[in-house]
């Protein structure tokens, strides 16, 4: 895959709020998210972990929002387009293992936007790999889901 930055050329600068005496101790409460919302959302990323040929190229590249970006494991920044082209050849790839979603989690962010967070595992071979801890950041915009944001870090197998 191509890269679109690195982590080292990120020029962001971590945002810090102040902690007044107001909101010491205080907690937040998780905003709900409808069980609709959640079964939604756990389908667009089981599609997107496990995508049939048919659905290429318009019907996926169409939950990508145009400022997506993802954070890669090897630390390279990709866009839509390149993750597409990954996306596109993995499903060429005949008997590629499956990847299972496990302990998905959806929290609300913000009204219509949504952060996903689960477990993937590929199950052991052809195309194997590590599992990760995966997160994506999801936008409703004119009435339809698109991932703007995603990570994936692996972790050892236990």
């Amino acid at each position: 895959m191509s890269e679109i930055g690195t982590w080292a050329g990120w020029t962001g600068m971590p945002v810090r709020r102040p902690v007044t005496a107001m909101s010491r101790g205080k907690r937040r409460r998780p905003m709900a998210v409808q069980r609709e919302t959640q079964l939604e959302i756990r389908a667009l990323e089981e599609r997107l972990a496990n995508p049939d040929a048919e659905d290429f190229p318009g019907a996926l590249a169409a939950l990508f929002g145009a400022d997506f970006r993802e954070f890669g494991s090897s630390g390279r920044v990709f866009d839509a387009a390149t993750v597409m082209v990954a996306v596109t050849n993995a499903t060429k790839r005949t008997g590629r293992a499956g990847i299972s979603l496990e302990g998905f989690r959806v929290d609300k962010v913000a009204p219509n936007v949504v952060l996903a967070t689960y477990l993937s595992r590929v199950a052991p071979g052809p195309g194997w790999k590590p599992p990760s801890l995966r997160s994506s950041l999801w936008c409703k915009r004119e009435g339809r889901w698109q991932i703007v944001f995603h990570q994936g870090t692996a972790v050892p197998e236990t």
